[in-house]
This record gives structure tokens, sequence and C-alpha cells, in this order.
């Protein structure tokens, strides 16, 4: 419960920080950046660059010969949460 209270409070800052045009996080102004310059909206941006970093991480810990570090059962529920409250907000 405290997951995914956590995550729904975390959604909810950055959504918050994306729609005022506040100072973001580094990642979020890559992907805030990114969906100005192609046009494309900032959830699909989000859901690209998260699916990309995850496959990355199973890759490179695969080459590695090295356990799965990273990616835990919390960024898979923030993963769906962000999803639907991005459909949500569509």
């Amino acid at each position: 419960m405290i997951l995914l209270a956590g995550n729904i409070c975390t959604a909810f800052g950055v959504y918050t920080m994306v729609q005022s045009h506040l100072v973001l996080a580094p990642v979020d102004g890559v992907i805030l950046s990114i969906s100005n310059h192609y046009n494309k909206a900032y959830s699909l941006c989000k859901n690209c660059f998260d699916i990309k970093m995850i496959i990355s991480t199973i890759i490179l810990c695969l080459v590695t010969r090295s356990l799965l570090y990273g990616i835990c059962v919390g960024c898979i529920i923030k993963w769906f949460e962000l999803k639907q409250v991005s459909l949500i907000r569509s």
C-alpha cells in the first residue's frame, strides 16, 4: 500500500511539473524536449523511454552475465500507473 501511494504521488508530481513548465528532473526534461521536438505526446515519449531503459538494462545484464539490477516490481508498477494516468488525462 505504501509503494502504491508513493508511486501515485510521484506520478502526480511529474504531471504537475510538466504541466506548469517548472524545472524538471534531467530525465523528464530530456523526454519533454524530445516530445516537443517531434510533436508527440509526453506520455507516449515517457513510456517509450521507460521501455527502452528496461530493455537496455536487461541486455547489459545479460551481456555482462550479472544479476538484474535496477528492475524491480516497483518499476513495473510505476510504469503501469503512469500509463493509466496518461490514459485518463488524454
